[in-house]
């Protein structure tokens, strides 16, 4: 089956994944692992064409200089919004035994600390960091996206008014999503509010964040463009860009 395009999000249980299927319906799947995600939709009958994750990839190990991604994409979403995007820790920090010891490590590399956000996520970005570095072919599959800036750029380079957990942020996403839905003529198979998944495994935004990235990694919305124009390269070959929608309907 050719066209598949997922977009991967990090939830309770595992990884969420939208499938859009030959750009004509969308479901949702969870996945304890990225490992388990790619042994379904990497390999031979799926073969997915593009998987648009939010987890940073491409990191900083040492050094005063950020992610340019990380920079531009705050610039554009300004606040409150720019808050959502995290300043992933150095890749010593991820092996640390509690927050205190990364937030150390990461000092002594960067100068910087970490946030306990960006830290509760710390896992997710090794995991991934993990499986790019063991395969380093998949890069071209599996790229960097933030929904945050994917609405941005569907709503007219505006950034999302309400947080994304609030019920006005809810529905003020989920507005546009399906107008966007509808112009490129894909269906939802799903009610997004169904309890297809416990709320233990899969919050409501976490479907919403993974449906915006697979919408975007189509290309039906508009042609991938990327946070910087010609993205930067880690230590470990792999690259730090920021993957969004440039607006074509």
């Amino acid at each position: 089956m050719d066209n598949i395009f997922l977009g991967v999000d990090g939830c309770r249980g595992g990884w969420i994944a939208a499938v859009i299927y030959c750009n004509s319906f969308i479901t949702w799947e969870v996945f304890r692992t990225i490992q388990d995600l790619w042994s379904k939709y990497g390999n031979p009958p799926l073969n997915a064409s593009r998987i648009l994750i939010d987890i940073p990839i491409g990191l900083v190990e040492r050094g005063f200089v950020s992610r340019e991604c990380d920079k531009l994409a705050r610039i554009s979403l300004k606040r409150p919004r720019s808050s959502s995007i995290f300043t992933p820790p150095c890749r010593s920090a991820l092996y640390a035994k509690d927050f205190e010891h990364a937030n150390q490590i990461n000092r002594k590399c960067t100068k910087k600390g970490i946030s306990i956000q960006t830290w509760n996520i710390s896992k997710k970005i090794m995991e991934i960091d993990l499986f790019l570095r063991q395969n380093l072919y998949l890069n071209r599959y599996i790229w960097e996206s933030h929904p945050e800036i994917c609405f941005w750029a569907m709503n007219h380079k505006k950034s999302m008014k309400n947080n994304k957990k609030s019920k006005a942020g809810i529905n003020e996403r989920l507005k546009l999503l399906k107008s966007w839905m509808n112009k490129c003529e894909i269906s939802i198979e799903t009610d997004i509010f169904s309890s297809d998944f416990s709320s233990k495994e899969v919050q409501i935004d976490d479907k919403l964040d993974s449906w915006i990235l697979a919408l975007t990694a189509t290309g039906l919305v508009g042609n991938l463009r990327t946070f910087p124009e010609n993205p930067t390269f880690d230590d470990q070959n792999l690259p730090q860009r920021i993957v969004y929608p440039e607006i074509s309907l």
